[in-house]
């Protein structure tokens, strides 16, 4: 190969091994050294070509495009809808990182509309109401949300005792609530009732603007974690809450054993002050005490359109059972419901829905909340057939006016069905969803049996949801369902045979079957639905029905080679040669 023609001193050793003379390596030294500081001059007018590169492509960046009424969604969406202190942090460094951003953040009210107050910020010495004031008016004209969550560790706060180391005791606490313009929504929770009483004590004395019973609110809020004294016996007399007129009002009271009780010859006690319930729309309260006083409580409701009952599984009912059976016979009357939420509820506390006369009810909702999915080893709650059946007769008395119904968080019992809960034709329903129910894979199929010749259980129908199902479920179940394709029992040779009707009109909009997915089920392989799941889904979306079926997670299969006849008793490979001699 000839050698390269170059006018370089050193060309002759390009393309051979011949070591370098000494005056030609110092030649050679000189020579990368050059190279490497041309290099790095490139390399510099590089990277300043690229940085000004990237200044002229950003000039022309989409985010530039945005405008600042989306951006203060998008930060609406990143941050709660009422800011604690580390929420609120967050949203001060996205007002930090540029002037749009900031204008975006402060040109858009909700932002600022909601503040939740921890025991940190609570603390007497230290608290500062006007910097949530002007954290607050930062919203303009927005309805204005906060929430109060004092902890006091004060031994005197139960013992109706004024007590100056209360958090909700202080006089700015009180001033700051009584200036908040345009305040919607207040939350309280604190340890004691007697730190409500408190609070409003000290709003009195000031004389403000507004009191306690005067303060415009729409929606407010009242946690009691540790104690009530109902006892007349205790400090004197039995404590009746006593809040302003709102709309809404939510009570939540601590568990029956944290609580003086009343004595049996005292009168039935009033939880809430009567005149309380004439503007209110929406009640909700969370307590397991006697069921005297949460009937006492639920005869106030006449006006009560959306009412939500946490019972606790009615730990606290056991012994009431002749005021249940009183109250059965009479009722309690609330002809404005529209709306029943029960949840934590025993599976055999159907009388609930007996003792409530609903005339106008739309929509129900069922949250036993057994916890099903616990490990093995802990007992878990069922739904018997016997409860079905009570449950049943009591859906069966609103079947005409019930709009949506959703049952939520049960495991049915061996050899029971959810389908005996529908007795009767429910022509006004538009909405069912069976959310997190277990061992009931027949519901459906059950439910092709139409309840009079020709007819059907849901006749008005528009969405059917099955939500976090096992992975077991068959999807085609509510597809089939809702295809109409209805069976009859016939008498055919002697023997009863399931004989299959032509689908009848659709008037269903939406099918949605979503699954659980098991947090220990490590591994798991996501499984495909039947074929002839898919081919119905697909017809169905032809039609314009939107159907939607979530991903289901099984556990992988482990294969286990065969031993192969003559192999050695510690293997399972085939191919192995140690087949042992006669």
């Amino acid at each position: 190969m000839p050698a390269r023609k170059t006018g370089r001193p050193i060309s002759q050793l390009l393309s051979t091994n011949i070591l370098p003379q000494p005056q030609q390596a110092a030649y050679i030294q000189t020579e990368i050294a050059k190279m490497k500081t041309q290099i790095s001059k490139l390399r510099a007018q590089l990277g300043s070509l690229e940085e000004r590169l990237f200044e002229h492509e950003r000039l022309l960046s989409s985010s530039r495009k945005v405008p600042l009424e989306v951006l203060g969604e998008i930060f609406a969406n990143a941050v709660p809808s009422v800011l604690d202190e580390g929420a609120r942090n967050t949203l001060l460094d996205l007002c930090l990182v540029c002037k749009n951003w900031r204008e975006a953040a402060l040109h858009y009210p909700r932002l600022w509309s909601g503040v939740v107050l921890k025991s940190k910020q609570l603390n007497i010495a230290t608290f500062d109401g006007d910097a949530v004031m002007l954290w607050l008016n930062r919203a303009g004209g927005v309805p204005k949300t906060l929430r109060i969550q004092a902890s006091c560790v004060d031994g005197d706060c139960h013992k109706g005792r004024d007590s100056k180391d209360c958090q909700l005791a202080n006089p700015a606490l009180a001033s700051m609530l009584a200036a908040i313009p345009n305040l919607d929504t207040l939350s309280l929770e604190c340890y004691f009732v007697d730190c409500l009483q408190h609070l409003i004590r000290s709003m009195g004395r000031l004389k403000l603007g507004y009191t306690w019973m005067t303060l415009p609110v729409r929606s407010l809020s009242l946690k009691f974690t540790e104690q009530w004294v109902v006892s007349r016996e205790y400090c004197g007399a039995a404590y009746t809450l006593k809040v302003p007129p709102v709309a809404s009002l939510s009570v939540s009271l601590p568990r029956h054993f944290q609580s003086i009780q009343r004595r049996s010859k005292e009168q039935p006690i009033q939880i809430i002050s009567p005149g309380t319930f004439k503007h209110i729309r929406t009640f909700f309260i969370s307590t397991d005490w006697s069921l005297e006083c949460l009937l006492e409580t639920l005869k106030q409701c006449v006006n009560v359109e959306t009412l939500t009952l946490d019972l606790h599984n009615g730990s606290g009912f056991t012994f009431d059972g002749p005021i249940r059976d009183s109250h059965r016979r009479s009722g309690i009357h609330l002809p404005k419901l529209r709306t029943l939420h029960l949840v934590n509820h025993a599976t055999s506390k159907s009388w609930i829905l007996e003792i409530l006369r609903t005339p106008v009810l739309a929509n129900l909702d069922i949250s036993f909340t057994t916890n099903y999915r616990r490990p093995a080893k802990v007992r878990q709650d069922q739904l018997s057939a016997a409860e079905i059946k009570a449950w049943g007769a009591c859906l069966k008395q609103y079947s005409k006016t019930l709009r949506t119904l959703r049952i939520h968080d049960i495991e049915v019992g061996r050899s029971c069905s959810l389908s005996n809960l529908f007795t009767a034709p429910f022509p006004s329903l538009i909405r069912l969803t069976i959310d997190r129910v277990e061992k009931d894979s027949l519901f459906f199929y059950n439910l092709r049996t139409p309840p009079k010749k020709n007819g059907r259980w849901f006749p008005r129908l528009e969405t059917l949801e099955v939500l976090e199902a096992p992975a077991n479920f068959d999807a085609e179940g509510p597809i089939s369902f809702v295809a109409g394709k209805t069976t009859d029992r016939v008498l055919k040779n002697g023997w009863y045979v399931d004989k299959c009707n032509p689908p009848r009109v659709r008037t269903v909009k939406s099918i949605l079957v979503t699954y659980h997915r098991d947090p220990a089920l490590k591994g798991g392989v996501c499984k495909e639905q039947p074929k002839q799941t898919e081919d119905a889904a697909a017809e169905f979306r032809k039609g314009g029905t939107v159907v939607t079926i979530g991903p289901r997670f099984v556990a992988p299969e482990i294969k286990v080679k065969k031993k192969s006849r003559g192999c050695c008793s510690d293997c399972s490979d085939s191919d192995c040669s140690n087949i042992p001699s006669d």
